[in-house]
């Protein structure tokens, strides 16, 4: 019935379920039973608190990460707008240079 790298052998398996359980070994069996039991409802409420826990960090962490991805989508809008002021600023001062200039040559030609 069981492999033999089990180490449960059928006939002591078969031995054990043919012997009748005396009146004080079903008791301690039952009181062993209703030990379990109550362990087993531990590690249920145990499991239970721990997937609730889960959840709510699972939860906390996508707000956090939503919070940083709108965050960093302004400042990355902000470093746009900046760029493209910078550009502006740039080439209107190149227009000004350039101006300056030709009005320098104008007044030296004259």
């Amino acid at each position: 019935l069981f492999s033999h790298t089990s180490g449960i052998d059928t006939a002591n398996v078969q031995r054990l379920l043919s012997k009748k359980s005396t009146g004080s070994k079903q008791w301690e069996l039952r009181k062993r039973l209703e030990k379990k039991e109550e362990e087993l409802v531990v590690v249920r409420t145990t499991c239970q608190d721990l997937l609730g826990g889960k959840e709510q960090f699972v939860d906390g962490a996508i707000q956090i990460e939503t919070r940083l991805r709108n965050k960093l989508a302004k400042v990355h809008d902000a470093f746009q707008t900046c760029s493209n002021e910078n550009t502006t600023f740039r080439d209107e001062d190149v227009r000004q240079k350039e101006r300056v200039s030709q009005l320098i040559r104008e007044r030296d030609h004259h």
